[in-house]
């Protein structure tokens, strides 16, 4: 037997004699081969076995295929040959990840694409075995010259640590992500990973001090359990760095405002644990806790990809952290997705998942009965909800249009003639709906603010007022107060619904002198056709009587087949009351408006 390749032999340390004749197929095929770092080429091709025997993969024609997914692309040998050898399973698997060559192609065309990853989705097996290649290749990226490094590593982020995550490999997917960011921006990638090494959070003592405090708070309620910790992968920290950036907020605020750089990862159970947990948790760190950064990710309410867990954000001396709570099969699955079921033996519908593209070519990942009103939402939710069809290959679809595997999708947006509420009645995810329903809800309360304004309009203007917004700020918010409402536009949803004592209200106003009688402004409401330099023929108005304006309110500007017309409301004081009607003649002289009234 050839040294070399007996030496290969213990590298893959199997008995199965399939396994081991893939191998000397793959020795001879690939004999005299070399790559760019001048290994012998099956040197790769072991190495991904490896790969894929370290994520615990055990399916035999998986590991077979590992060892020849090379072959047919790099060698003479005839295709029937392996599937006559190592059958039909093996041959599939091989042929399919022969065709995924993105990088053969200048450009991205679209049919390529879809051919490339139909085959790869429809059996996942493909995607985990190209994933285990391309991992692999980027390790050994440094041989390569400087465009193709750069070439590669953009592409595994864009295509396959998105591939990745749609298949619930968290830690392949952060894998590839640092080692393509390190080739992509190296000093960007140095700056985030000394960072993150140095951060006080993932510090011995600061880790030992928080698994200690949980430990605690497990066993005061006896609850088993394990507490580990992940550390945030450093693409993934630059990107939220990149987010948070958008906001304005400060980029030291903005590092400490990550709260997943730890994570704490604690492993009870049950589910049912994971809500006690979580309850103890809330209770034992109370001001700590950031009640607005929780997610609830378990049963109904999982991620697309299946991903589920508890989370929940405490604030420390040195940043946010994250404690997730989960079940040791979460766990597992949140970890190693496809891989943990396959091992398992599961076959679970969350990897019945298609593969959508922008028309820019960042890639969707949506379960297999999405709606093109999904995809909008998925994009982004101002794009869903103002979504009114879908460009698919220059041809117009419907928002209920059911998505093809690899579709490139152009959403167009406009005035909708169809109501959102009724894509609830077609099915649509649950995610979609939810979001719908949100802005459903939002859009009733702002008619109802609408409503509620219009109600106490009539209601004020014998007190010189036709808005609450005209009073004074300070005084606003002591009578918002007083009636147990958060701001103005609620108290006009409680008087649209009838949840609030307009007497009461009264009662206020009287209080604190809202009234004709002592008030010493007057609120002037105008509706008028839009003319250049309206709003100086108003002022003016205004200054000759001696006017004072404490504000000026433009409410809307609507269209009719005349025009354009303005809808001002104004409070101005100093006005004499013996002026009055000269003022109003004045402003009706000047502005010939539509609508003028003085409260």
């Amino acid at each position: 037997m050839d040294k070399n390749l007996k030496s290969y032999y213990t590298e893959i340390d199997t008995k199965d004699p399939i396994i081991k004749s893939a191998l000397k197929f793959a020795y001879k095929a690939h004999l005299n081969q070399f790559r760019k770092s001048g290994e012998p080429y099956i040197s790769h091709c072991v190495e991904v076995y490896k790969i894929l025997k370290n994520w615990g993969v055990e399916n035999r024609n998986l590991l077979v295929a590992s060892l020849l997914h090379d072959v047919i692309e790099d060698s003479h040998v005839n295709k029937g040959l392996i599937k006559e050898r190592f059958g039909s399973e093996v041959y599939k698997l091989v042929e399919s990840v022969t065709q995924i060559k993105f990088g053969e192609y200048n450009e991205r065309d679209s049919n390529t694409l879809k051919k490339i990853m139909h085959n790869s989705l429809l059996d996942p097996n493909v995607s985990i075995l190209k994933l285990a290649d391309r991992i692999h290749n980027l390790s050994t990226l440094q041989y390569m010259p400087a465009d193709k490094r750069e070439k590669k590593a953009k592409e595994s982020l864009e295509v396959y640590a998105k591939l990745a995550e749609s298949l619930g490999l968290w830690i392949i997917k952060t894998e590839i992500e640092d080692l393509s960011f390190k080739y992509l921006s190296f000093e960007r990638y140095s700056q985030v990973k000394t960072t993150i090494d140095n951060d006080e959070r993932l510090s011995k003592d600061e880790v030992e001090k928080w698994i200690k405090k949980i430990k605690i708070i497990l066993f005061e309620k006896k609850i088993r359990g394990e507490v580990n910790i992940k550390k945030s992968g450093y693409f993934h920290a630059y990107q939220k760095l990149k987010q948070y950036s958008v906001r304005g907020i400060s980029s030291n605020e903005n590092y400490r405002k990550i709260n997943d750089i730890v994570s704490y990862r604690v492993i009870v159970k049950s589910a049912e644990e994971c809500y006690k947990t979580l309850y103890a948790i809330h209770r034992e760190l109370g001001d700590l806790v950031d009640y607005d950064r929780f997610d609830e990710f378990i049963g109904g309410n999982k991620r697309i990809n299946g991903y589920e867990a508890l989370q929940t954000t405490i604030n420390t001396n040195f940043g946010s952290i994250e404690i997730a709570i989960v079940t040791e099969g979460m766990e597992n699955f949140n970890n190693w997705g496809y891989l943990y079921n396959l091992k398992k033996g599961i076959k679970h519908p969350n990897y019945n998942l298609k593969l959508l593209f922008t028309p820019e070519y960042d890639l969707i990942f949506l379960p297999e009965n999405a709606r093109a009103i999904d995809f909008a939402y998925a994009v982004n939710n101002k794009l869903g909800d103002n979504s009114i069809n879908v460009e698919i290959d220059g041809k117009i679809k419907e928002l209920d249009y059911i998505l093809e595997n690899a579709d490139v999708i152009k959403v167009i947006t406009g005035d909708r003639k169809k109501e959102l509420d009724e894509y609830l009645s077609t099915i649509c995810l649950p995610t979609t709906k939810n979001l719908i329903q949100k802005k459903l809800i939002n859009n009733e309360r702002l008619k109802s603010i609408a409503e509620g304004e219009n109600i106490l309009e009539n209601h004020l203007s014998p007190r010189g007022i036709f808005n609450l917004r005209d009073i004074a700020e300070n005084v606003m918010c002591e009578i918002i107060y007083a009636l147990g409402c958060e701001n103005t536009d609620e108290l006009y949803y409680r008087v649209a619904n009838g949840y609030l004592n307009i007497e009461k209200l009264d009662n206020l106003l009287n209080e604190y002198g809202i009234t004709k009688n002592n008030l010493k402004w007057v609120s002037i409401k105008i509706k008028g056709y839009d003319k250049s330099g309206v709003l100086k023929i108003i002022t003016d108005v205004i200054s000759k009587y001696n006017g004072n304006i404490l504000k000026i309110i433009y409410q809307r500007k609507n269209k009719d087949k005349d025009g354009d017309y303005f809808y001002l409301r104004i409070v101005v004081e100093n006005i004499k009351p013996d002026e009055m009607e000269n003022f109003r003649n004045d402003l009706e002289k000047k502005t010939s408006p539509l609508e003028l009234e003085i409260a």
